[in-house]
């Protein structure tokens, strides 16, 4: 299940403070900004005074079921059963890498679920120590960027860090050895923690291993369930019903990572026969941006397994009846999607900055999506170019989107480093590398290049790269370059990163229109810069 971790290098553990004195008292700010607090409640003056938000004052924590999990508070460091060099990236996690990690729709998996796992599992514990380390490395080498400085000692904090994650690993293996009632969900819980210390590592590959293993330990799992269910044995015990209703807690967030995974062009066997739009059906009017956005992930899979398994006859040029049937019900199904956002955007009112953000991902999203439906059973890349207006859109709901995170009311510190979902870079990618109008594609560029938040193994410095490469080469064929589009023979069908170790230098990988479709046929790779 788990990759093993036998050829990682292993570094010794070393106690070093990740932090500096926090105030013992006093509202979550200003113990995150490591100043003193005038207590005032409910809001203190040395918040409000500045025009920083205060977040308030922590509640003690109460002992919960899993499906209360939203409700958990922060470890008791008395209580923890774990060494007290841990608590410094406890610290840091319950004050920023959660908030961080899950987005601007926030997480009752990263607030909750894992806060209380890890006062019972050694795996979970660990883990999530060590993407504490390397979220809180990531984070001050941005700062110390930011300033000038060269930083401290990143190696240190990665030798730490793999450290806690290879512990994590064996733990979580012998777990599963010794076959103990939960060790599934323990085992997808855990898949999901090493998914996000690979990202941060730029380990993408094993990444992408990791979230492969998850889904398919989710259908096993649901696959045993259904056969309980038909051979009448009883699935009501509270253990059983407890793992399979957090197994469907857990489903979405693997549903969103093989979503990102398509996108960032990488091949996944687990891209099986498409669903019927019927079988995606949408709740008639969701409650939330979470549930929305549960919706829309929900139709993006299958539509995604309808381009998938429909490539052939783009291949062929050959779409038949079906096809084009089915492809009009998946957009009709997208459509539908986009009128229940916009009803409920309207009975909640005045959005929050969280919940604005939270809106422009989506339809930004969705308007990508509703492209790639659109043109995927047309061979040539000119099919584009009848979108040039749904582009723009994307544009402006990306910029939107950059001003309201750069408006956060604490630090420069306080901007994301790192968060697990896929947010707008995926977005402006496709932008900036379909689009083929000079000022569109240059606009998305310009986004990418002042956008610094990594989205999985999105990093924008990476595909900002990639994208201006794409641009220079298909700039390259037209008559006038930066004025005109350029002909189909000149643009590229494909333009990936190649997955590669952390320590090696990322690599391009281009092609052109196969020769059986009428193009080029050429395929090459291109070392990066830096």
């Amino acid at each position: 299940m788990i990759p093993s971790n036998a050829q990682r290098a292993r570094g010794k553990d070393k106690q070093i403070r990740i932090s500096g004195n926090r105030a013992k008292t006093g509202c979550v700010t200003c113990k995150v900004r490591r100043v003193k607090c005038d207590e005032v409640k409910p809001n203190c003056k040395r918040c409000t005074n500045t025009g920083r938000k205060c977040d308030g004052y922590e509640q003690t924590s109460q002992p919960l079921d899993y499906n209360d999990a939203q409700h958990i508070g922060r470890p008791d460091r008395q209580l923890s059963p774990f060494p007290r060099k841990d608590h410094s990236a406890w610290e840091y996690y319950y004050h920023r890498g959660r908030h961080d990690i899950a987005g601007c729709f926030g997480s009752t998996f990263w607030a909750g679920l894992i806060m209380q796992m890890s006062q019972s599992q050694s795996a979970v514990h660990d883990a999530i120590v060590s993407i504490s380390i390397m979220h809180e490395a990531i984070a001050r080498r941005a700062s110390d960027r930011q300033r000038g400085s060269l930083g401290g000692r990143p190696d240190v904090f990665y030798t730490t860090a793999l450290s806690k994650y290879n512990k994590a690993v064996r733990t979580l293996n012998l777990d599963i050895s010794s076959r103990k009632t939960g060790v599934a969900f323990l085992t997808l819980v855990c898949c999901i923690l090493f998914v996000t210390f690979e990202m941060l590592n730029s380990e993408h590959d094993m990444a992408a291993r990791h979230i492969e293993s998850g889904l398919e330990l989710i259908a096993i799992e649901l696959e045993q369930a259904r056969q309980q269910q038909s051979s009448g044995t009883d699935l009501q015990t509270p253990v059983k019903s407890l793992e399979l209703s957090m197994t469907s807690t857990l489903a979405p967030i693997y549903n969103r990572l093989l979503v990102s995974l398509y996108f960032s062009g990488r091949p996944t066997k687990l891209l099986g026969s498409a669903p019927t739009p019927a079988l995606c059906a949408l709740p008639v009017a969701p409650k939330s941006f979470s549930e929305a956005r549960q919706g829309l992930m929900k139709l993006t899979t299958g539509i995604l397994k309808f381009i998938h398994n429909a490539s052939d006859q783009r291949y062929f040029g050959s779409a038949d009846g079906s096809l084009l049937e089915a492809q009009a019900e998946w957009m009709q199904s997208l459509r539908v999607w986009t009128d229940t956002l916009v009803a409920m955007t309207e009975t909640l009112g005045l959005l929050n900055r969280e919940q604005n953000m939270s809106m422009l991902l989506l339809f930004g999203q969705s308007l990508t999506v509703m492209i790639l439906l659109s043109t995927c059973l047309v061979a040539g890349e000119t099919a584009f170019d009848a979108h040039f207006s749904q582009f723009q859109r994307i544009l402006d709901v990306c910029g939107a989107y950059m001003e309201l995170q750069a408006s956060t009311t604490g630090t420069s510190e306080q901007v994301p480093t790192f968060t697990l979902d896929m947010g707008i870079i995926p977005q402006l990618y496709f932008v900036a590398t379909k689009c083929r109008h000079p000022v569109q594609r240059q606009s998305a560029i310009g986004l990418l290049a002042g956008y610094s938040c990594k989205e999985g193994m999105w990093d924008p410095t990476l595909y900002l790269g990639l994208a201006r490469r794409v641009a220079e080469i298909e700039e390259a064929s037209s008559a006038h370059p930066g004025r005109d589009l350029p002909p189909e023979h000149g643009r590229l069908w494909s333009a990936t990163v190649k997955p590669s170790r952390r320590a090696s230098r990322p690599v391009f990988r281009f092609s052109y229109k196969p020769v059986e479709m009428g193009g080029r046929g050429l395929t090459w790779e291109e070392s990066t810069k830096s």
